[in-house]
């Protein structure tokens, strides 16, 4: 793969500060805040982040953003990489945990790094490809979209779960026992504990789509859902401009949306861009009608 196609991570060699140090076992000065665990945290959970998606998942200046993640960088807990020029002109940095990162959450005893000490490796190390790493940002600009609406209307989102704490095993057929395998771009759950299955697809390809759509199709028609959430999921595809229908069922998107709906599957919702980027928030059901997301989905 041509290296103009990897992001160019920057890694900070030689910190200037201890584990001991950073985690206040020391006199010194540097010490973790709750804010920078929150961030690791979150790099954790959810692979990338920028300095903006960070300023606006936790309602706090830019600035104050900004300084928090270099520092951590300075401290070599986190790696960094440029992105490419945005339309508006300037770089902006994407941020990765780095294994020195991850050695802090451990030590701090947080869950999921316990869980995953034995395979996990950063992102930054296994050869981030630029549009999987925009896949993942694309997701996270959908979902801290979906978090701020509801923080607005005093109906605060009570999770947001990465791709691999929501990926699921379940039994696709239990007369011949095959698994299966599910896993969601991320699923939030509501305040009023509905969970929605987050899918960003920016790639276009319609095997992958199909592929996608299908496994989550026989997950729901099969009710084994119930032993994880207490109401049926909603499948929510979030669709960029310029990829699939803008704004109306058509196309193979649509056929494969109504298609699992006719087949016994009904909570599925299309979102184009303008729902999350304008507020809109106007979705198209399996059956083709436009209706308002926070309506369909009984918020």
């Amino acid at each position: 793969m041509a290296q103009r196609d990897m992001v160019p991570w920057q890694h900070q060699g030689t910190p200037l500060v201890s584990l001991d140090d950073i985690m206040g076992l020391t006199a010194h000065r540097n010490t973790l805040t709750e804010m920078d665990i929150r961030l690791l945290e979150a790099l954790l959970r959810y692979n990338f982040l920028t300095a903006a998606q960070a300023s606006r998942l936790w309602a706090a200046p830019l600035r104050t953003m900004d300084h928090r993640l270099k520092r951590l960088y300075q401290w070599g807990l986190v790696d960094r990489g440029p992105l490419p020029q945005s339309a508006q002109g300037g770089r902006q940095l994407v941020y990765a945990l780095a294994q020195r990162g991850f050695a802090v959450l451990t030590r701090l005893e947080y869950p999921l790094a316990q869980d995953w000490t034995d395979d996990w490796q950063p992102k930054s190390e296994t050869g981030s490809q630029r549009l999987s790493v925009m896949h993942e940002l694309g997701r996270n600009e959908v979902c801290i979209a979906i978090a701020e609406t509801a923080a607005a209307q005093g109906k605060p989102i009570l999770d947001w779960e990465g791709s691999r704490e929501a990926g699921q095993k379940f039994v696709a057929n239990s007369a011949h026992h095959e698994w299966q395998r599910i896993y969601p771009d991320a699923v939030l759950m509501l305040s009023s504990m509905q969970p929605l299955f987050i899918e960003y697809e920016r790639s276009g390809r319609d095997t992958k789509f199909q592929k996608k759509i299908r496994a989550l199709r026989t997950y729901l028609v099969s009710g084994q859902w119930q032993t994880r959430y207490p109401r049926e999921p909603w499948v929510v595809y979030a669709i960029p401009a310029g990829v699939g229908t803008q704004g109306v069922i058509g196309g193979s998107y649509g056929g494969m949306v109504a298609q699992a709906g006719m087949t016994g599957a009904r909570n599925y919702l299309m979102l184009d861009e303008e729902a999350w980027t304008r507020g809109t928030w106007l979705a198209t059901r399996s059956d083709g009608a436009v209706i308002n997301f926070w309506d369909a989905i009984t918020f």
